[in-house]
């Protein structure tokens, strides 16, 4: 990894769906630092069965996000961990101009933020939405006709059985959107002029989308990415 970087953070923003976590998997993968996904981080807490797993596994189901206190103190628990000393990526955190506050005041002095915008067509969405698999023990995500699996409904990386996310049904896609949007709208107004803003557009293979990211990060960022 170029050493310039070292203490670079990327901050994947996009609809539910847009493609962002596989795009930050490969980010991750190119840089070696670790990818945190916030909605991970979630699940992985509903799954222990404490209190407030359950309390988490109620607003997945229907759509909701957590309240910034409990979202920040699990991205806080993971970010001081050894392996991100040399840089992380995020994704689906921050997710409202509160928490934007919250993680400048808490990284700004010491990280440099990237932020990476993935955008794509509502209807072409919730039909991506519909399709989508994922792994249940690795988390790793699929999709019917776009990204399948190379044996249907198990896992490449595992042999688990793919599963379909309880919010990945129609309404529920269509709540967590208009929140997102009514959500993300006053953090693109605070972000949008910032210097490392990428604008990435979620259309053809995944590994298009990449080289495209790619390519944008090296025209914003000084010194050339490592591959």
């Amino acid at each position: 990894m170029n050493k310039s970087l070292k203490t670079n953070v990327f901050i994947f923003f996009g609809p539910p769906g847009s493609g962002k976590g596989e795009q930050a998997k490969r980010l991750s993968e190119n840089f070696d630092i670790p990818h945190i996904s916030s909605g991970t981080l979630l699940r992985q807490e509903s799954d222990k069965g404490t209190e407030l797993g359950k309390y988490f596994n109620e607003l997945i189901k229907n759509g909701n996000f957590p309240a910034d206190e409990h979202i920040v103190t699990i991205i806080k628990n993971r970010i001081v961990q050894p392996d991100c000393t040399e840089g992380f990526i995020l994704d689906g955190f921050p997710r409202t101009l509160n928490q934007v506050y919250i993680l400048e005041k808490l990284l700004s002095s010491t990280h440099s933020f990237t932020f990476i915008n993935i955008t794509i067509n509502e209807d072409v969405l919730t039909t991506r939405l519909m399709g989508r698999r994922i792994c249940s023990s690795c988390t790793r995500t699929y999709h019917i006709s776009f990204l399948p699996p190379k044996v249907d409904d198990v896992c490449d990386t595992c042999s688990t059985r793919l599963v379909a996310r309880n919010d990945d049904r129609k309404e529920v896609i269509c709540k967590r959107l208009e929140i997102f949007n009514k959500k993300f709208e006053p953090i693109l107004e605070h972000y949008k002029n910032y210097l490392n803003w990428v604008e990435v557009e979620s259309k053809g293979t995944p590994e298009q989308c990449f080289e495209s990211l790619i390519k944008q990060l090296e025209s914003k960022i000084i010194q050339p990415i490592s591959r």
